[in-house]
């Protein structure tokens, strides 16, 4: 209800005071709106410029992943992590899979109470006795199988328990590095040109104000807003209004929403709302 309230009052004083300005000043403060709005998009749109630029030199400092196995194995065209641990991606480096062990296969077979309950009820103690011989088969597994990936380079090796039943995965990961590695200088070569060029660009977008600059000069040339000198006749501070009602007049801004007075004068019910 307090919402709705200042909605209402918000409205009516924005009313008011249109009313009491003369044409002209009606148009200047039109344009001043008009202006205001203009800035902020500017804004926006150089801050858009800036996080695009950000992302693309993001990128560029973190190639996309060619294959990945188990936590913390990857490789890209320029770097290989394995067990957490990152390393260049050199010519030298090679890669292997050693898998160990099988699967063995068993069964087992129990007499079960229910065979045993069933055959008494059919033939009485003979029928247990029949029903217990019943045998239910259970057929397990053991999986003692292991698989270890092993990465070999000058100056450094790295060997990595993966998952056996990531065999799959641990093979593309595998043969990824096996074949970005001979090409790892010119992928180094080509990061390198493209996070230079992507630091260039957010430079450039960091300092390309020029449409935030322009709207900016424009509104100043407005000048003042005449609604804004009913502003500074608002109500003193302390101010009271009804019970649950927030009292306009006492932080109104240039350019306020209602919903911009319910947030700062009373954030709890604005939630509400």
């Amino acid at each position: 209800m307090a919402a709705v309230a200042v909605f209402v009052v918000f409205a009516m004083r924005r009313s008011k005071r249109r009313a009491q300005l003369s044409p002209a000043e009606l148009q200047r403060h039109e344009e001043c709106r008009a202006a205001d709005k203009a800035v902020k998009a500017a804004r926006k749109q150089h801050e858009q410029a800036v996080r695009a630029a950000q992302r693309v030199l993001k990128d560029a400092q973190n190639p996309a992943k060619l294959a990945a196995a188990g936590r913390g194995n990857y490789v890209t065209p320029v770097e290989v992590c394995l067990n957490g641990n990152s390393r260049s991606l050199t010519p030298d480096v090679t890669a292997a899979l050693d898998q160990t062990g099988d699967i063995t296969a068993y069964v087992t077979n129990r007499s079960t109470l229910t065979r045993i309950v069933a055959g008494g009820a059919v033939a009485g103690v003979g029928g247990a006795l029949v029903g217990g011989l019943a045998k239910k088969n259970t057929h397990r597994q053991i999986d003692n199988r292991e698989l270890y990936l092993m990465v070999l380079a000058e100056g450094w090796q790295e060997v990595v328990k993966l998952d056996p039943t990531q065999g799959e995965k641990a093979r593309a990961l595998m043969q990824s590095i096996n074949v970005a590695a001979p090409n790892s200088p010119t992928a180094h070569a080509q990061q390198a040109e493209a996070i230079a060029a992507a630091e260039t660009a957010l430079k450039q977008a960091k300092a390309d104000t020029a449409a935030v600059d322009a709207a900016l000069a424009a509104r100043e040339a407005l000048g003042e807003d005449p609604m804004d000198r009913f502003k500074k006749n608002r109500s003193t501070p302390g101010q009271s209004g009804a019970p649950g009602m927030v009292v306009l007049g006492t932080d109104e801004r240039a350019g306020d929403t209602p919903q911009d007075v319910i947030t700062r004068q009373d954030p709890a019910g604005s939630d509400n709302a």
